[in-house]
């Protein structure tokens, strides 16, 4: 099945390894633009460069640390201002801790 994200946006968090890359990867091969967010600016420019290899659509990385909330707003802006509106986010980085919704608190998630 050929699944076209064409004109969709997408913001990847943990954008540059593993499974993080593969899903960019395959958006950006869908015709989908994607920003990819990671704490390492060489990994992240090494991840950008391989997708734009296969894929003809805009790929842009965004160095920043999700755990802190000031650079989840930066890096939303950056991606909004490069790509437009964000249509897609793919939540791939960090860790969870189980809990009920309520206790957990902006340190925890």
């Amino acid at each position: 099945m050929d699944i076209r994200l064409n004109g969709r946006n997408a913001l990847i968090t943990g954008g540059s390894l593993g499974i993080g890359f593969a899903i960019a990867d395959r958006f950006a091969r869908s015709g989908g633009n994607v920003a990819i967010v990671a704490r390492r600016t060489d990994v992240l420019e090494q991840a950008c460069d391989a997708i734009l290899q296969n894929a003809d659509a805009e790929v842009v990385a965004i160095a920043g640390d999700i755990t802190d909330a000031e650079q989840c707003k930066r890096v939303y802006g950056q991606a909004k201002d490069a790509l437009g509106p964000i249509d897609i986010l793919v939540n791939n980085a960090g860790s969870s801790q189980k809990g009920p919704f309520e206790e957990i608190t902006d340190d925890i998630w």
